[in-house]
């Protein structure tokens, strides 16, 4: 595999074990911060140097990302568990397909010589039910995946992979940091799943996996775990081509230094999605970014796909993130110190 000219010394920081997480929640997905008022409201931000941080993430993205807001800029954070209904398998695009289920993403990328699939859920009845089952519900055979290139070390991104492989002899591939993860964690670990995929493929920064001509590239954003890698990836509607962003890892990490490298890897893929001139948005996690509402519009024929968001709305969705995750490390500066 080519590997593009880009370091990130700390993606190999921290090798060993996932950064700890605030576990998922039981409630609803965000409600969405368009104002000044509803950031207040919504998110708990309460210091001064917060809400400044959040109001500039209210400016930027409040028009086109307000769940994203509500969520990135979320006092204490964690994921949603919201007990929605999954999803049918959805045609995003004329090439990529959503077969996650409400709460958890995976994404599989058609090309002529097989599968790319994205992240993997939590077990192996997830794996069947949404990723297999969906795969064929949208006419694709589930034994064309070839690749399973899994974002990050913990199981509701991994915990499917070995079933999919089973069946359709597909390689998985993660990062050094990221498999280290995944072997030394213990199935005690609420971040495990059972069983786990044996280390195959291993990605680094800027490495591209090739299938039948089209190209996904790694990229390293360790923060929320240390091996955490995000992709782009081309993306085909009514025959022309756009770019694809998957941020692999959402939820803000505990610490301080992993918060800082958190912010480190944002830039860096920034400055990866500038120069690939990314106009689609996808996330591991759909309480980032409002994904069950756009794949229902989407199932609906909305007259414009919600996932062509452009360039500039795109790197919206990111500053977002960076001004989110620096109000939220103010928030705790603030009120412990």
């Amino acid at each position: 595999m080519k590997k593009i000219a880009i370091t990130i010394a700390c993606a190999v920081a921290g090798i060993g074990g996932a950064a700890i997480q605030a576990a998922p929640q039981h409630r609803e997905l965000p409600k969405p911060v368009r104002n000044y008022a509803e950031l207040i409201r919504e998110t708990g931000l309460s210091t001064p140097a917060a809400i400044a941080y959040g109001r500039m993430a209210v400016d930027v993205g409040g028009k086109d990302w307000p769940t994203t807001v509500s969520f990135r800029c979320h006092a204490t954070g964690g994921h949603v568990v919201s007990g929605l209904k999954a999803p049918p398998a959805t045609k995003v695009i004329d090439n990529l397909y959503y077969v996650g289920d409400a709460d958890v993403s995976a994404w599989a990328l058609d090309t002529p010589d097989g599968i790319i699939l994205i992240d993997s859920l939590t077990t192996a009845k997830d794996a069947q039910q949404y990723v297999i089952d969906g795969l064929r519900s949208v006419g694709l055979d589930p034994a064309r995946i070839r690749y399973i290139l899994v974002s990050h070390e913990h199981g509701d991104h991994y915990g499917g992979a070995p079933l999919i492989q089973q069946l359709s002899g597909a390689r998985v591939g993660m990062s050094e940091p990221a498999w280290t993860g995944l072997e030394r964690m213990t199935s005690a670990s609420p971040l495990a799943a059972s069983p786990r995929p044996k280390r195959d493929l291993v990605l680094k920064d800027g490495d591209t996996v090739t299938l039948g001509g089209v190209s996904v590239t790694a990229i390293a954003t360790p923060g929320h775990t240390p091996g955490t890698l995000s992709f782009i990836l081309p993306v085909k509607e009514a025959g022309q081509t756009h770019m694809a962003a998957y941020w692999g890892g959402n939820g803000f990490p505990a610490k301080l230094e992993d918060r800082r490298t958190f912010l480190t890897a944002i830039d860096h893929f920034a400055e990866a999605t500038a120069r690939a001139k990314v106009d689609v948005e996808l996330s591991s996690h759909g309480d980032t970014d409002d994904l069950i509402a756009r794949l229902a519009r989407r199932r609906a024929g909305a007259k414009t796909n919600p996932f062509l968001i452009g360039q500039e709305s795109y790197l919206r969705f990111e500053e977002v993130y960076r001004l989110c995750s620096r109000a939220r490390m103010a928030q705790v500066a603030d009120t412990q110190g």
